[in-house]
């Protein structure tokens, strides 16, 4: 029998140097030994979070980022099964729609807070990079969605986060989701100051925040 502590400390560390394949083994090995989706999935989140630590402070890079994060998926892919099997509410109903501001193509930060809420059992809907509001308005409309999120890296962009705000109003969506921002230029005065209902310094903070919202 192996050990919890042992391979549950070998899963993050192999989704931290990237190495998908050993991730998807160690992800398997777990479930099987009925080590526990929670402790699983804590271990993969909290490897993705040491990632992201290392990409601000310029220790990793984005293509180091872009290798942990197929690792993650990697093993999410078995994990996620699991957390519907578990009859969670909110792994089954709670929605996201993601994405990074029109005129911004700094998404790394939002691939992680993408990886973080898929592991908490959030259904993510990632629009990607450069997205303009009215895609964020027509993807709420589809998915029927309970979170919608911005982020912004350059300066320039948060204005679409202001913006968003008087165009899901004229579009009649405002008051059927949560709006939460991040990113580097975004700050929690920003959010307060545009009406926001919440604001993630991490991608940490961002699960956090989704999950107080929907509670």
């Amino acid at each position: 029998m192996a050990n919890k502590e042992e391979t549950l400390a070998e899963l993050g560390k192999k989704i931290i140097e990237g190495k998908a394949e050993e991730a998807y083994k160690l992800t398997q090995v777990s479930l099987a030994e009925n080590f526990g989706v929670s402790a699983t999935l804590t271990a993969m989140t909290d490897a993705m979070q040491v990632v992201g630590d290392l990409y601000a402070r310029k220790e990793y890079f984005l293509p180091n980022v872009l290798t942990s994060a197929n690792a993650f998926e990697k093993g999410f892919a078995l994990v996620q099964p699991k957390l519907l099997e578990s009859g969670s509410k909110r792994a089954k109903t709670v929605k996201v729609v993601i994405g990074v501001c029109e005129g911004d193509i700094h998404d790394i930060g939002k691939k992680i807070v993408v990886a973080m809420l898929r592991g908490g059992g959030f259904e993510v809907y990632d629009l990607g990079r450069d997205i303009a509001n009215t895609e964020f308005i027509d993807k709420i409309k589809e998915t029927n969605s309970d979170i919608v999120a911005q982020s912004a890296l350059m300066s320039t962009s948060i204005t679409e986060m202001k913006d968003f705000v008087e165009l899901a109003k004229e579009a009649g969506v405002r008051d059927k989701v949560k709006y939460i921002i991040g990113g580097g230029s975004a700050t929690k005065e920003f959010a307060e100051k545009i009406g926001a209902d919440g604001y993630g310094l991490t991608a940490q903070d961002a699960v956090k925040v989704s999950e107080k919202l929907t509670s």
